[in-house]
């Protein structure tokens, strides 16, 4: 029971971060890719591109997809897929194909 008790208030912790926190949260794990090739996030998160455009030297990737919106349920919450909020993941690349940044618009809940 206490286990219980403890998953809770961990569960209930989580659910009062804001958005703010978790976006940047995002982009922090995002920067961390910095340096790696693309090959590398795409194995790790198994995200797959939905556009690329090659500007010069340059790549930019593009993954998009559907934010993930937690909904209340009795006691719980209950993961459900939002169609009206897409986030949107840019990466740029050089001519290896290593990231060289990395940002994100919209609201990218659940992405990584």
């Amino acid at each position: 029971m206490r286990y219980l008790a403890l998953g809770f208030a961990l569960l209930t912790l989580g659910a009062c971060q804001t958005t703010q926190d978790r976006q940047v949260g995002l982009q922090e794990r995002l920067d961390a890719y910095a340096g790696f090739p693309l090959a590398v996030f795409i194995d790790r998160t198994g995200k797959v591109p939905s556009s690329s455009v090659d500007v010069g030297a340059e790549r930019y990737v593009t993954f998009q997809g559907a934010t993930v919106v937690l909904t209340a349920v009795g006691s719980g919450y209950t993961p459900t897929v939002s169609s009206a909020f897409t986030c949107k993941v840019t990466m740029r690349t050089g001519a290896d194909n290593r990231i060289l940044s990395a940002r994100h618009e919209g609201p990218c809940d659940g992405f990584l």
